[in-house]
């Protein structure tokens, strides 16, 4: 870093320190306007000192913030699918991980394979207290629309 740089940023850093207690000073009548300079001050002493190194810190911490989804196996999704249709179109990462014997985190990233493909809806059982994906396809149909389809294929 630039001596310029860090003297510019040290002298804002006292500054602002002067400002803040010219805030709280009840001697002065300026209190406010101390305020918003201190901020002044302090910002300025954040672009000198800190900013080169806010990058670096921020790569260093971004791809632990955003880990990529574990790779799914292509045909996990069909996998899924069949089993939707055994289970009347209801299922739980659990269920998913333990009838196809996969890891859970591949049972998760295959049932959002799902949802991102439109086959499933992700939704949220409050009383038990877990995930559920749908898949509105196989849901046994209850209903008006139901008895019709019955009447039709008894004429």
């Amino acid at each position: 870093m630039k001596k310029g740089r860090r003297l510019f940023g040290y002298t804002a850093i006292a500054l602002g320190a002067i400002s803040s207690v010219v805030f709280i000073s009840p001697i002065f009548p300026i209190g406010f306007q101390a305020f918003l300079l201190a901020a002044l001050f302090f910002g300025a002493a954040y672009w000198a000192l800190a900013r080169p190194t806010l990058p670096g810190i921020l790569n260093r911490i971004a791809p632990r913030l955003q880990e990529p989804p574990p790779p799914v196996d292509p045909m996990l999704p069909v996998r899924i699918l069949r089993l939707a249709r055994e289970n009347h179109g209801t299922l739980t990462v659990s269920e998913v991980a333990i009838e196809l014997e996969v890891p859970v985190s591949e049972a998760e990233a295959g049932l959002r394979a799902c949802v991102r493909s439109s086959s499933a809806v992700e939704d949220f059982d409050v009383r038990r207290g877990f995930a559920l994906y749908r898949f509105p396809e196989f849901i046994e149909r209850t209903g008006p629309q139901q008895e019709s389809e019955e009447e039709d294929s008894e004429q």
